[in-house]
Formats: structure tokens, sequence, C-alpha cells
């Protein structure tokens, strides 16, 4: 659950959509405060949704004295199976994924009770704290410097400097908006302090490894960074609504919501009269004396296990084989995100884990002592949808591809009952879990091309399954009702399921054994693993973390995931003797549910609206010169339709203006682009005679107007991982002359008849074909550090070129007329890019890089060919040197990344500096093989937040060539800034 800010916001309305879902129908269900828009397949989460929304809509508006103008858009999304809830705060709409949240450091609460009201707190705190209208969301101040070198018919040289940098109307950092939003409002019971946050909070302070004030103000971590941030953010303002009463929330926004404010510490001194250091201390000492007592009570009595795994932060669902040589387990250890899990197995002979596959979600199964059967997302399908299937792999088989079994049946947690060839899995639809089950065969992996599953039971009110396990015809499930899990039976033969735990507690993970269920329960206050015997559970270990996900082998050892320092390990215990624990460490029990009466609502077609403009001025300092203008961009609420568009002009009325459309009703994107600039030029010039005399006493003075304009329409279409792109553009460039001619003739100043003369200089069309692939998996600051993965660019262009043209006397009407001379041209373009890792632990990083480039046309004028220096070329040279421009190009960069620091929080003014990192740069170019041109240099890359959300990436490159080529009577350095919200490479 996330807001989406403004950087956020603009980059996602304006980033390529590849896939559009044209199969999807949409309504609407329209109530007095809300619009939901759901598709068809999703329509019971939508009626909730609507139910829900309409049911805390007073509560929250209340509490902040703040009501959105207009009704609140709920869109409602089950394409893929993906998990989350984001709030557009500008847009007044919020997202929500049907699928519910399954995540390991978060309690389980009822899924759209919770995100619904989680993220219309964002809308109406951060509502509450804009400084002016919503729609003027920032100001913008650019800058764009050029390089002194240009050519003869250039105006301005290449950019050299880029800056682009705004001032939100908000000012909030994200501890305090994703606080509040999980307090929700005094007697909210759709969430609440639980024991995995408990957990989290408590390792922390145990470990010393609490956020500061600072750290706590931006998000951009790995591990379980930003997760922590949302932990202590909510323990921070439930401290301060006890401190000061819930009213604080209200405060606090409006002190924020004031024009000069954009101190957040500023404006909680004003909301509450003390400082928040002072807050923050004090909610510090409170909670570090309590972990210590609760930490001194359980270590009388510990009992935790030898740990097995401990690499990464994500080691989960530990499985026995059959022979118990080994077990199988998920972890994300070289990887930085809690999410990114990959099947592992352990073997107890060499005591090493070998990686199997990489994507595994939920606990996988052993169908033999070789075979494993998993889930995991498979590739994308004809629209684009990512669905979980299982799949099955030999570990010894040569083909490391592993045999897929279901086909967009969406399954996870699959379990096996050997002795009846019976596999069942979790399935879900619209946000609703079911068990689904069929026969299995030993030979799997060799005869069957997939596997049909048949729906066991008829859950249909958003109910949630987690796990599985599967024995004699029976299926123990732990499920989310409305808050925790409780464990059920699932009786095949009957048709009936049970409750095994159905307490105010929260029991999960079920696990068969000998008769007896094993399981994980928080009645201490603390995850534990029990046993269940003879109808009564007993406690097998007293941990400070958790324990979870238990699996046991025949001979008694109990394998499970243990929370610990900041992640979870796999740990062993070697005997099931029981033993005693106090049930009163904490309560974190579940709270009663609310029962929402809200009237059933008709539903209508979709209406593909679009919004008000949103406005963005813009303050641009352009070649020395001041340019005034701003942004604006529309969209409706399900992005079908995007107008985006911009407009500035300076005292010399230059002019610039763009508009950008794009439309995603089809199964490609189809999108137009217009583009018009204008310059002015005052000019006087003596002329200058075919031998290169100049006379002095010849001038010309004129007024010249450069027009530009160009417009692009197209499309992009995937397939798969695969992009193409289809483009035509038409190009005109006209020139605009007014003026006259001075003649001095002994002293006598004689003058021409003034001219007025206007003519196109160059007229282009151009049809590209383009294709695009990328292979990367998430790493932390990618962007900054790329570690991993590569890429490919590829075009070609057909191009009718015309230009220069000369004036020619027509035959048959004796004016003046335009003929333009042919440069038309086949053009190609390649770039490859490929990242490595050198150093792990310190991410010290290499990347490679090849751009080749290829006119057909030799004899073309200079003006359409590659030029390959400046900031997207040989960094060293200016960008239109002229060895390095020509019908073909090639440009190799080299490039080493050391990070001088990651992850760490320096305040300056509004910016929190994050990371810092110091490159080495080789990079060489030519047009002819026979002449290439060397340059080195070095970049030192800073990025972080500023406004505490809003990121910020700024670079300064220094170059010089190193293969003796002097300018100026010396070596001429080239130096490049950029000031943006993320790094362009």
């Amino acid at each position: 659950m996330k807001i989406v800010f403004l950087v956020q916001l603009i980059s996602l309305l304006l980033s390529q959509s590849w896939f559009n879902h044209p199969e999807l129908k949409w309504k609407t269900l329209e109530s007095e405060h809300f619009l939901v828009h759901y598709h068809n397949g999703s329509k019971r989460t939508a009626e909730e949704a609507l139910k829900v929304a309409e049911f805390v809509y007073t509560p929250i508006t209340d509490m902040y004295k703040y009501r959105p103008k207009q009704k609140t858009s709920i869109v409602i999304k089950d394409t893929d199976d993906f998990s989350n809830g984001s709030a557009y705060f500008f847009d007044n709409k919020i997202e929500i994924w049907a699928n519910p949240l399954d995540f390991d450091l978060r309690g389980s609460h009822r899924w759209i009770q919770n995100v619904i009201t989680h993220e219309f707190v964002h809308i109406v705190q951060l509502g509450a704290s804009l400084k002016y209208n919503r729609h003027f969301p920032a100001f913008y101040f650019q800058m764009m410097d050029y390089e002194q070198e240009v050519r003869t018919d250039v105006l301005n040289g290449y950019p050299n400097t880029i800056i682009s940098y705004s001032i939100p109307s908000v000012s909030v950092p994200p501890w305090f908006a994703e606080g509040v939003a999980q307090f929700m409002y005094n007697g909210a019971n759709f969430d609440y302090w639980d024991t995995h946050r408990d957990m989290v909070l408590r390792d922390a302070f145990l470990n010393k490894s609490v956020y500061t004030i600072d750290q706590m103000s931006s998000f951009g971590k790995s591990g379980i960074g930003n997760e922590q941030v949302y932990i202590q953010g909510f323990s921070l303002a439930s401290y301060m609504a006890i401190m000061f009463g819930e009213d604080v929330f209200r405060k606090i926004s409006d002190e924020i919501s004031k024009p000069y404010q954009y101190s957040f510490a500023g404006a909680v001194f004003k909301a509450t009269g003390k400082k928040i250091d002072y807050i923050y201390n004090n909610w510090y000492n409170d909670n570090l004396e309590k972990y210590k007592m609760e930490n001194i009570f359980i270590t009388k009595n510990k009992k935790k296990g030898k740990v097995l795994v401990d690499e990464g932060i994500a080691n989960l669902h530990p499985v026995w084989s059959p022979d118990e040589s080994k077990f199988a387990y998920l972890s994300n250890k070289n990887k930085d995100y809690f999410g990114q899990t990959d099947l592992y197995v352990y073997n107890f002979s060499d005591s090493l884990s070998e990686k199997i596959i990489s994507g595994v979600f939920s606990a996988p199964v052993w169908l033999d002592d070789s075979t494993l059967i998993f889930s995991k997302k498979s590739k994308p399908n004809k629209y684009g949808s990512k669905y979980y299937d299982l799949y099955a792999y030999k570990i010894d088989q040569e083909k490391k591809e592993p045999k897929r079994l279901t086909y967009g049946l969406r399954l996870t947690s699959p379990s096996i009952d050997r002795e009846h060839d019976l596999l069942a899995a979790v399935g879900i639809k619209d946000g609703t879990s079911n068990i689904y089950m069929t026969s299995i065969l030993s030979n799997v992996l060799d005869e069957l091309d997939s596997l049909k599953f048949d729906k066991m039971t008829s859950f249909e009110k958003g109910e949630k399954i987690f796990s599985l396990s599967f024995n004699n015809k029976k299926i123990l499930f732990d499920l989310v009702k409305e808050h925790t899990r409780d464990i059920y039976m699932y009786d095949i033969e009957s048709n009936r399921y049970s409750y095994i735990e159905d307490e105010i507690w929260d029991a999960r993970d079920p696990f068969y054994h000998n008769g007896n269920i094993l399981f994980s329960s928080d009645k201490s206050g603390v995850f534990n693993l029990y046993i269940r015997k003879n109808g009564r559970s007993h406690c097998l270990s007293n941990l400070i973390g958790g324990g979870f996900m238990p699996s046991v082998s025949k001979t008694g050892k109990v394998l499970f995931s243990s929370y610990d320092k900041g992640g979870y390990n796999i740990s062993i215990i070697t005997d099931m003797s029981t033993i005693s624990i106090s049930p009163d460490y904490s309560d974190y029990t579940r709270k009663s549910s609310t029962n929402i009466s809200i009237p059933d609502y008709d539903s209508y077609d979709y209406d593909e609206e679009m919004s008000l403009p949103f406005v963005f001025p813009r303050l641009f300092l352009d070649y020395g010169k001041i340019k005034p203008g701003f942004y604006f961009y529309s969209n409706d609420v399900l992005n079908k339709y995007f107008l985006f568009g911009g407009a500035s002009m300076n005292e010399d009325s230059d002019l610039d203006l763009f508009l950008l459309f794009e439309t995603k009703r089809f199964r490609s994107t189809l999108y137009a682009n217009f583009y018009w600039v204008t310059r002015n030029l005052n000019r006087e010039v003596n002329y200058t005679s075919i031998d290169g005399d100049t006379y002095h006493n010849m001038t010309m003075k004129s007024k010249d107007k450069y027009r530009m304009f160009s417009s692009d329409i197209g499309s992009r279409i995937a397939f798969k991982a695969n992009k193409f792109t289809f483009n035509y553009n038409y190009s005109k460039y006209t020139a605009h002359a007014i003026g006259y001619t001075r003649l001095d003739h002994q002293g006598t100043l004689l003058e021409s008849t003034p001219f007025d003369i206007t003519y196109d200089y160059y007229r282009g069309h151009k049809l590209t074909l383009g294709y695009q692939l990328k292979a990367y998996s998430p790493q932390y600051i990618f962007n900054m550090l790329p570690q991993n993965g590569f890429e490919v660019n590829a075009d070609v262009s057909f191009e009718k070129n015309d230009f220069d043209p000369k004036f020619e006397i027509s035959k048959d009407y004796g004016t003046l007329s335009l003929i333009f001379s042919n440069h038309n041209t086949t053009r190609f373009n390649f770039e490859l890019k490929k990242n490595f890792t050198l150093i792990k632990k310190k991410r010290v990083a290499y990347n490679q890089s090849l751009k080749l480039g290829y006119l057909t046309n030799q004899s073309i004028d200079d003006f359409f060919y590659y030029f390959g220096g400046g900031l997207t070329g040989v960094k060293g040279y200016t960008f239109y040197e002229e060895s390095l421009s020509g019908t073909q190009l090639l440009i190799s960069s080299s490039i080493l990344r050391f990070p001088i620091f990651l992850e760490k929080n320096y305040k300056v003014l509004h910016l929190l500096i994050q990371n810092l990192s110091l490159n080495y740069i080789a990079q060489i170019g030519a047009v002819s093989f026979d002449e290439p041109k060397y340059s080195n240099g070095i970049e030192i890359r800073v990025n972080g937040s500023s406004f505490y959300s809003f990121p910020f990436a700024l670079s300064y490159e220094c170059h010089r060539p190193i293969n003796g080529d002097k300018e100026n009577n010396g070596i001429y350095d080239k130096h490049y800034i950029k000031l943006l919200f993320e790094f362009m490479d």
C-alpha cells in the first residue's frame, strides 16, 4: 500500500504502457461520494470496496475537516497476480488490486476493508496538507546550458547542462503519511498494531537498528527498510495520538498546508508545542524499556533451535524431502528486496544450498526425493497478464527449464497426498481464494502436458487461503475472513470443512505429522511453534523474534523460518519436547470486525471522461534567457487517454510548444505528438565575395525567424518481453527574414528596398520500425548503479529528406519556386548495454555499452550526419566534432562504478542525500575505423529525496581526450551537469 507522489505520478503517466487489456469491459458503481470502476471478473471486490469507502467516508473527512470537491474514483484491477493499493491524491483516485496482500512482515487483515480505508486516509490527509489547489501540483525550475562550440548553421551548441527541479505543493514525510493511514481513525478496526509489526519493531530495538527521524523521512531503501518506515511510522503516529489526541494529525496537516511552511518539524512544533526530536526521543525510550523487559522475560526460558540458513533476509517455507537428506526452501539471497525469492535445495551431506529456479512464490512440495512442484509467475499471456502457475522440476535433470503444469490457473501453495496421488493448490479469483485439486502421477514430468484442476471449496466473500497441508484425503489450510488467520480442515470425501484452531489469536502454517498438527501461533504475543495433540496445543519454541512455517520430518525434526536481526532464517529443532511459556508478553489478539451495512448500487458502462487539466508553472533559463511557461496534463481515470503539453516564451518571442496525446483503448498504444519551436535572431553581416573578400561598406541587416515543426504518429506493442514500435515523423523547418542592405558609398548611406522572404529549408518524412528488449532484475538503486542484465535497442528508418533548396524561375509560370535537393537514406541504429557486478558486497559494477549507426546514402549532406561527441557520445569532444561526424558511427563506453556510500541520510536544506558513487568512464568513438577517438573522464552521482518523497538525481562529469588531441592550445576539459528525477545514461 502506497501513495504516489508528484514525480512518480508524472513518470507513470508518461511511461510507455505496453499492455492495455482491450479485452476488458469496464463498469462503474456510483454512490454519494465515490465512483468505483471495475472490469469483468472483479464485481464482488468492487461492491465490497464501495461499501467500505462509504462507511469510512464521514469519520475520515470529519477527522481532518477536509472533503474532496469531487467524488473519489476507485479503480479495481485483477489482471495480474499482484497485490497493492495506491493513492493518486492529485488525481483524487485510488487503485486497488483485488488479490489480497500476502506479506510476511505484516499481520493478516481483511484486504478490501484495510486497503480502502488506508488509501482514502491518504486522499484526505494529503489533500488537507496541500498548499494550493490540487490542479496546481508543483512548480518547476529548469535550466539548460550549451556547449560554446557550434557549427555555422547552428544557433546554439549542444546541451551540456540539464536541470529540472520541482517545488511541490505537498511536503509530508512518508513515515507520517503511512503512519496516519495505518492508524486510520479512533474506532476503526480494519487494521491495527499486530504481532508481525511488533516483531519487526522489537527486533529493531533489541538489535539497535531503529531508524532515526531523518531515516524515517524517506523511502528508497533495500531489504525491509521501506517496511520499517511503515512500521515505525505507525508506532510513532499512534504514540502522538496518545500524547496529543488524534486531532493532532489534522493540526499538523493544517500547518504544513500553509504556503510558506515546508519544514515538517516546524509544522509539528506549531501544532503540538513540542519539537519532533522531543516526541521521537520519548517514543524511543518508552519502547526501548518495554522491549528490554520482554527480552528478559523471554530469554529465561528460550528455545530457538539451530540456524541452518541465514544468508538473505527472506528465507521461507522450508520443506523436508521424503528421504530427509535435504530440504527445499525459498530465499532472496543475493537479492535486494524481500519478495525476490528463488527456490533453493539445502543438502545435509555438505551443508550447502543450490539454487534451483528463480522467482518462486509460496511453499514448494516434493513429489519424490528428486522432484519438486512449485508456483511461479508465468510469462505474460497474449493480453500481458502474469499469473501464477504450477511447475515441476527434477533436480538431477540436464535440462534446466522446469516443466509447466498449468496455464493461467493462478495456483499457489501446492500440497500432495502421496497415498492417493492427489495434488491440491490454492487458486484465486476476484479477491477470493478456493482449494483446487487434481489427480497426479509420479511420472508427471514425462507424460502429462498439463494438469486439470477441479474447484473443491466454495468461498465467495473475499476469503484468503495462504497454505495447505494434504494427507489422507484431508487438507489443512489457514484462512483469513476478517482479522488474523485460523486453521481449518477440509475433508474431500464429505466435501465439508471444519475449524481446527479458531481462537482470538492468529494460528497459521499448519502441517500434518503422525496424526498431529504443527502450526505457528501468536497466542503469547510472539509467534511460536505449537503441536496439537488430542485436541490440546503444546508449545515447541520460545523465540524473541518469531517462528513460522514448520515442516516435520518422519523422525521428528522440525524445520521452520525464524525471524531475527531484520530477516527470516531457516532453523531446525531436533527434538519435539514441549515447553511452557507465559501467555502474557503482549496482547495483539483479534479485534471484532465491523458489520458494514450499505445499500447495493446499480452499475453502468464506464464513461471515458477526461479530467480537468493539471497545471505546472515553470521558470526555464534557456541559453541565458528567462523563458517562463507551464506544463499541463489531463487523463481519464483508467489512463486510456492521456494528453500532455507545454508552452514557454522569452522576451525575444522565442516560443516552445508541444502537445502529446495517446490512447490505450486497443492492444497497441496509439499516439500523436506535435512540436513547434521558433527562434529569433537579429543579424548584421558584411557581404563576402566568391573569392572570400569581405566588403566592409556593404552591410545586410535582417530579423530572422526560424520555425521548426515536427509531428509523430505511431504505435507501440509488446509480445512477451519483446517490444515493438512503429513511428511516422513529418518535419518542416522554415526561415523568415525581414531586412535591407545598406551601402556606404563615399560617406553616403544608400539603402536597398526592404526584403521580406519566407521559405522552407527542410521537409522530411521518416518511417521507423523499432525494437527493444530489456532483461533486468530489480536491484537497489539500479538506475544509479546498474548491476545486472542487458538491454537491446534497435531501429531502422526510411527517410525522405528534401533539403537546401535553390530558387529557380518556373518555366510554366515565370515565378520563383523552391527546388530541393534529394537526401533520401535508410538509417540503421543499434545499441547494446550489458551490466556486471564485480564485487557484490561493495556493489562495484561494470557497465559496457555499444552504439552503432549507419546511413546507406554515403553522399548525404552533413545536416543528416551522426554526431558522436558531447553529452550523448564521446564526452571528451564537442557534439559537433568533425572527426566524430559522418554517415557511420561507432561508440563504445566502459564504466566502472564505485559506491562511496549507500543508504545514508545527510540532510541539506530540503534534500536528503542517501547515495553517492564515483565512476570512471572510458570511451572510444569512430566514424572511420582508421582514426578512432579516445576519451576518459570521471562522474560523481548523488541521489536521494527532495521535500521528503520526491527523488532527485544529480550528476557531474568531467571528460578529456586521451590520444593527444588538443584544443585551444591545450587539453580542453568537457563538463556536464544533470539534475533530474532519475539518472540518464
